[in-house]
């Protein structure tokens, strides 16, 4: 049973908002912290298909995802696997694929399904097949996204790390 945020929580992202609405440059810590309220609230009082496509917590993760890089402002750990539908299902796909197609795509599943399995097994055959490059595919597969990660090579290796094919 979601109960909601107490209204100690409402009161202390208000005051963060408050303090923060000069119109100046907000520090990243600031903006970290803003953002990681803005969810913890948004997940209390919205059901969770409004949470995950509502454009201010889309906003708040971006926000998260750049300022929890190490500083680099590109991504998250790399050991640190997203938690986007997308990238899960594609996890699973991937150990699908390797323990019952061969290492490629299965021909039932969605076409941008298909080619990030075959990205993520370095599956070169299948893209010859389909005649696509690695980046076209990866151009292909991101655009069919929500929430792209902004750097696909390094989202590529967190899957691949997650189903046991990098250390």
């Amino acid at each position: 049973m979601t109960t909601g945020p107490t209204p100690q929580m409402r009161t202390a992202y208000l005051q963060r908002v408050s303090d923060l609405s000069s119109g100046q440059p907000i520090a990243a810590s600031d903006a970290v912290a803003l953002a990681a309220d803005l969810l913890d609230l948004a997940r209390q009082v919205m059901p969770g298909t409004w949470f995950a496509v509502d454009s201010r917590c889309q906003l708040a993760r971006a926000v998260l995802a750049a300022n929890t890089a190490g500083g680099d402002g590109i991504a998250g750990p790399a050991d640190e696997l997203p938690a986007d539908d997308f990238t899960q299902a594609l996890v699973g796909m991937c150990r699908s694929a390797l323990r019952n197609h061969g290492g490629h795509p299965y021909g039932g599943w969605s076409s941008g399904e298909k080619l990030g399995v075959a990205l993520v097994l370095r599956d070169r055959e299948y893209l010859e097949r389909e005649g696509m490059t690695p980046t076209q595919a990866a151009r292909r597969v991101l655009g069919g996204m929500l929430m792209p990660p902004p750097d696909v090579n390094v989202w590529l290796a967190t899957i691949r790390k997650a189903i046991g094919l990098e250390q």
